[in-house]
């Protein structure tokens, strides 16, 4: 984006050709247009430091949010969630079989990102209006149902893994004393 520009918006019928894209945007370039760098980031420059000034001003305001109760040690019975924005993902370890746990949360992440980073390169040709390629906002689509699905069942699920203890064999325990079984009743409880 730096040394070519920013691209344009796609436009019906104008297929995109890797071989003859920089010709075309920088004869596109010297018709219409400026150049991103070093001209039209002064912009964006301008409103990020603005945000971030907003948000110290905030900050310097407001202050942080105040603590609620101290945390609790002897509260056991909780039933941990994480961050709105993570339920989706907590849904899909909640529905999957608990062995393929570790491959999903470790594999799933590193699969996305490889297929983020070959994308532009498999697909870099060709038709980039939506209108003409109903598939890319029909994937679109589905991604966004299929998030709003799984948040939903990220509300409902249970949480995984499921840490409930078997009671201990009667080989552990190992006597018939029944102060020492009770113990180990009420270790496992």
């Amino acid at each position: 984006m730096l040394r070519n520009g920013i691209s344009e918006p796609p436009k019906p019928g104008q297929l995109v050709d890797p071989k003859t894209y920089r010709t075309w945007y920088k004869n596109l370039l010297d018709r219409e247009g400026i150049p991103f760098w070093p001209y039209v980031i002064w912009r964006d420059i301008a409103f990020g430091a603005l945000v971030v000034i907003v948000v110290v001003a905030l900050a310097l305001v407001f202050g942080p949010p105040k603590l609620s109760v101290p945390p609790d040690p002897t509260i056991i019975n909780t039933n941990p969630r994480p961050d709105w924005y993570l339920l989706w993902y907590f849904a899909v370890l909640a529905l999957i079989p608990p062995a393929t746990e570790n491959y999903v949360m470790i594999g799933a992440p590193l699969l996305a990102a490889l297929v983020m980073f070959i994308l532009p390169f498999i697909s870099n040709k060709g038709e980039r209006s939506p209108l003409r390629r109903p598939w890319a906002p029909a994937i679109v689509l589905l991604l966004l149902i299929s998030f709003g699905a799984l948040l939903v069942q990220g509300y409902k699920s249970p949480w995984s893994p499921d840490f409930t203890a078997m009671p201990l064999p009667a080989n552990i325990v190992n006597s018939t004393q029944p102060d020492i079984i009770q113990g180990a009743t009420l270790f496992h409880q």
